[in-house]
């Protein structure tokens, strides 16, 4: 069972998810839904109405400590337990799933090109976690090892898509952003 979009936006809306924090995942929701058109056009089964709504919802304990388990808890309260996973994973897949075209993949890929309210390279989104970070060390790893997860499964998403460059390049913009606008 998955929510429709009306149904998960009134959840952001129950829970006072901040506006900012809800432009985010809809922003992130064009993504994934984009970046899942195009495999599902080279032939990946992919379920686009869980895309949608995992990256609707997955920042819907954002303000929250450990933001990924407690929304993912939240989800699966409501009974929605394949989404809870796919909210659950969105900080970082695991191992298992970071070789495979998945729906917690492509949210999770949609999710790091997307900063604030803008679609943004891989290499501008770490960067600003570098920065913020550079004064812990064991920080700064864990972003390293995320930023190498990422480009690992961006460049997976890539050739299968059978284009080159980021998966931004692959698509149409005018597909996923709302004024057709472009990469920051």
């Amino acid at each position: 069972m998955t929510p429709t979009r009306e149904q998960c936006l009134r959840m952001l809306e129950e829970r006072a998810v901040p506006q900012e924090i809800r432009e985010h995942g809809i922003l992130v929701a064009r993504v994934a839904v984009g970046i899942a058109e195009a495999l599902r056009a080279r032939g990946h089964d992919l379920d686009l109405d869980i895309i949608e709504a995992a990256a609707l919802l997955h920042d819907i304990a954002r303000t929250e400590a450990d933001h990924a388990r407690a929304g993912a808890n939240a989800l699966a309260a409501r009974g929605y337990g394949r989404l809870a996973e796919i909210v659950r994973q969105h900080m970082r897949p695991e191992t298992e799933q970071q070789n495979r075209i998945t729906e917690v993949t492509v949210v999770y890929l949609a999710d790091k090109h997307v900063l604030g309210k803008h679609i943004v390279p891989l290499e501008r989104r770490f960067d600003k976690r570098r920065h913020e970070c550079r004064l812990n060390p064991a920080a700064l790893r864990s972003i390293e090892e995320n930023y190498r997860i990422a480009r690992g499964i961006e460049g997976m998403f890539v050739r299968a898509m059978g284009c080159s460059g980021d998966v931004l390049e692959c698509l149409r913009m005018e597909d996923i952003h709302p004024n057709g606008g472009s990469v920051k």
